[in-house]
């Protein structure tokens, strides 16, 4: 082997070595994951979209009747239709979707004329048939199209219906990171200042002390807006510009988005008693708000965007999840106004019309005439191989037996039948020892069987006939004096002259030259993948991040939702004795279908066993009087013992670490021991285990490997945390079928505060007394209505 074939075999193997062979295998997994998280982002995001129609207000005529099955209706699986559904009604609605996406005008005009002529519909269009057309908001190339529609309603629409459909825009999960840093500064800032809790304050004292915080508000509105999507805030200053004020615009994002959205954040928290406080000076910023202060609102860049997941795994059609009902009641309505292309008209069918439609979603994949953004075009830099190795063949402009004009056109592919045969039959040999075929080639790999055939053969040369026409090739093949080595032919008069040429030019090359040449090739080929591939797996962990978020806002919301629904239900209960004492021996399951919530996720299960709870902790401390003097007898031993229970103090911490994140924490902690009596007992078992899992996390971070709980129990105003853990432990902690919705880490968490809290009580004989006595008490009361 000569030194030129020496350096293109070192060159071919550094390239092999880091391209996995099973490129194909791991890029269609990597595209299995993708289209799993797509679709759930999709479905996930359209129930939170559709949620506010269940208000009495937006609830629409031709829903079914029963409310209680409204979230089963809104939850149906696409599995209902995928075999019922007829290929012409899927191709009607597709072409539908297809031909007002690309008419974001139409929309808008068919959208005005269903207000004009059918007001009670709004809703419905609001929550379910427009967020439909943009895949509710799911993914960066559905809030590119959203985007087009809702500045174009700016432009022609009323403010109030602006603003009114605006709303499921920017109420969902592509918000969720703003508002979730912003009710985080509102709690520490706003929630917890003692002045709040100050009853005896004058109505002055208090203006003043809301329009202090209304100020600070404002400041951390502003500093959060990076967090906004770039695309809402585009929104904001389109609104802007288009005939409406700053102030206007300000007070829509605040009344409208802001305000709802942080009263549920500061209801989930330790501070939920202050939500009018919130609300009051919440209002005196949208009143005082001036053209003057707005102009940092005006001017804020987006840190943050939600990514796409469609143009960076290269599919060129978007995925939508809609309704039949929703494409019919819009369809009706946009006949007599738009001008619909033939096909269109051609395929629709009285069938598919009317109110009596399903609302079970179907997927549609619609193709969108758009240009390919500049990140995504074929020009983007490769991330490990020169982009011109992928594109042009091996440099043989050194070896005298290969065709140098040849090789200079990008990826013609060789055409030697006498090669291709010997090549193939070394590829059988290479996968039956699980090997490289160029490798047994070059001898990287040697097989007694055929060393010696393959080793005679790799001077021999032909020439290559790729390019020449069909017939020009039956003459070539068929002419007993061809010669493969040399191209000449007998009877070259009867070749068209552009094949004898194109022979005539042609130099013969060697079988290696031929092999390494194809080997090569697929290596490029292999390597291209593997490009693609790492650019996939970058894509999709933004997109799993993504989903992350989703899921958390949807938990939010829902677990929120839940806890109206079921404390309604229990309400009602109350009032007939029979259901209450039946419904707290059924399982959660059960319960949770019949007050007609259907998303029974793990934390609405544990969220409707602290409820029971609660109701039985209630009816407890009404049946038996001498549970309030135990627990107050206990609390005066508390406040007489509690100092001589340790000498912890809190540790120094060295100056390298985050001060303020170590602030927070602690902060967290300490609050949440001494206000637990502000939290509703049902949210006390979640916001205690959120508070151990920071402190853990803190512990984890800092080194620190002695417990803090003696120096925060000294530090509670009262014994309100020890008998919450202990009524908690009681009433939940003890009973399988509540352990069995709790995660291994929420186990281990409780297991480990209660044994750190037995060994705080254990130096005061009487103090743990008491506390044992209390719990067995509970206990003992609570087993009457164990859950099987």
């Amino acid at each position: 082997m000569n030194s030129i074939h020496s350096l293109m075999n070192e060159q071919y193997q550094q390239l092999k070595n880091v391209t996995p062979s099973n490129i194909k295998i791991l890029l269609n997994n990597c595209t299995n994951q993708t289209t799993k998280i797509r679709e759930e982002i999709i479905i996930t995001q359209r129930i939170l979209c559709l949620l506010p129609l269940i208000d009495s207000n937006n609830y629409p005529a031709f829903f079914p009747e029963n409310k209680n099955t409204f979230y089963k209706h809104i939850s149906q699986s696409v599995e209902i239709l995928r075999d019922s559904i007829s290929p012409q009604q899927v191709q009607f609605i597709s072409k539908t979707y297809d031909f007002f996406i690309q008419n974001p005008m139409e929309l808008v005009n068919v959208t005005l004329s269903i207000e004009r002529s059918e007001e009670s519909l709004m809703p419905f269009l609001t929550y379910s048939i427009i967020p439909s057309f943009f895949g509710y908001f799911s993914c960066l190339e559905h809030l590119s199209l959203a985007f087009a529609f809702y500045c174009a309603l700016i432009t022609r629409a009323s403010k109030p219906t602006i603003i009114f459909m605006l709303k499921p825009f920017f109420c969902n999960a592509t918000t969720y990171r703003f508002i979730e840093i912003l009710s985080n500064e509102v709690i520490q800032f706003f929630c917890q200042d003692v002045r709040l809790s100050n009853t005896y304050r004058s109505k002055k004292t208090f203006n003043t002390l809301m329009d202090e915080h209304a100020s600070t508000f404002f400041d951390r509105i502003i500093s959060s807006l990076k967090y906004l999507p770039d695309i809402h805030l585009k929104t904001l200053q389109f609104m802007h510009n288009f005939q409406w004020t700053g102030v206007q615009v300000f007070q829509f994002f605040l009344s409208s988005f802001v305000v709802p959205q942080l009263i549920e954040f500061i209801q989930n928290s330790n501070f939920a008693i202050h939500v009018t406080e919130f609300k009051s000076m919440a209002n005196r910023l949208s009143i005082q708000i001036t053209e003057d202060k707005l102009n940092p609102f005006f001017r804020e860049y987006s840190i943050f965007e939600i990514p796409p997941a469609f143009n960076d795994f290269d599919l060129p059609y978007l995925n939508f999840l809609m309704t039949p009902l929703d494409n019919s009641i819009f369809f009706e309505a946009a006949k007599p106004i738009v001008q619909f292309p033939k096909l269109l008209l051609m395929l629709q069918n009285n069938k598919f019309m009317g109110r009596n439609q399903p609302y079970a979603p179907i997927w549609l994949k619609v193709f969108p005439k758009a240009p390919i953004p500049v990140l995504h075009s074929a020009s983007w830099r490769n991330l490990i191989f020169n982009s011109k190795l992928l594109s042009s063949n091996l440099n043989f402009q050194n070896s005298q037996n290969f065709q140098n004009d040849f090789l200079k056109k990008k990826k013609q592919k060789i055409n030697i039948p006498l090669f291709q045969r010997r090549f193939r039959m070394i590829q059988m040999i290479a996968r039956e020892h699980d090997v490289d075929a160029f490798d047994i080639i070059s001898g990287n790999h040697k097989f007694d069987q055929s060393t010696k055939i393959i080793k005679s053969s790799l001077n021999e040369k032909a020439i290559d006939i790729s390019g020449v026409c069909d017939d020009c090739i039956n003459i070539v093949m068929n002419s007993t004096s061809f010669s493969a080595n040399t191209g000449n032919i007998s009877n070259s008069d009867e070749l068209c002259d552009k094949c004898l040429k194109l022979l005539s030019e042609r130099k013969p090359m060697t079988f290696y030259d031929y092999a390494l040449n194809v080997s090569f090739s697929k290596l490029q080929k292999r390597a291209s993948l593997f490009e693609k591939l790492l650019v996939h797996k970058f894509a999709l962990k933004r997109l799993n991040k993504w989903l992350d978020i989703v899921k958390g806002y949807f938990d939010i919301t829902i677990f929120s939702l839940t806890d109206k629904i079921v404390m309604n239900f229990f309400s009602f209960a109350q009032t007939k004795n029979n259901l209450i004492q039946n419904s707290l021996k059924e399982s959660p399951s059960i319960l949770l279908q019949k007050v007609a919530l259907f998303f029974d996720t793990q934390s609405t299960c544990q969220l409707y066993f602290c409820i029971r709870a609660e109701l039985l902790l209630t009816h407890f401390k009404l049946i038996l009087p001498k549970f309030q003097q135990k627990t107050k007898k206990f609390d005066e031993i508390w406040q007489k013992e509690k100092n001589s229970l340790s000498s912890l103090n809190l540790p120094q911490f060295s100056n390298s670490q985050s001060l303020k994140v170590i602030y927070n924490v602690l902060s967290n902690v300490h609050n949440t021991m001494n206000m637990i009596n502000m939290i509703p007992f049902h949210r006390r078992y979640f916001r205690i285990i959120d508070c151990l899992r920071n402190y853990k996390n803190f512990c984890r971070v800092t080194k620190l490997k002695s417990s803090l709980l003696d120096y925060f129990l000294k530090l509670c105003s009262d014994s309100s945390f020890l008998v919450s853990v202990l009524e908690i432990s009681a009433m939940l902690m003890k009973f399988p079928s509540f352990l069995a919705l709790c995660s291994k880490e929420e186990r281990l968490l409780w297991y480990e505060l209660e044994s750190e809290l037995q060994t705080a009580l254990n130096p005061s004989h009487e103090l743990t007394s008491s506390y044992n006595e209390i719990h067995d008490l509970i206990l003992q009361f609570v087993c009457r209505y164990a859950v099987e």
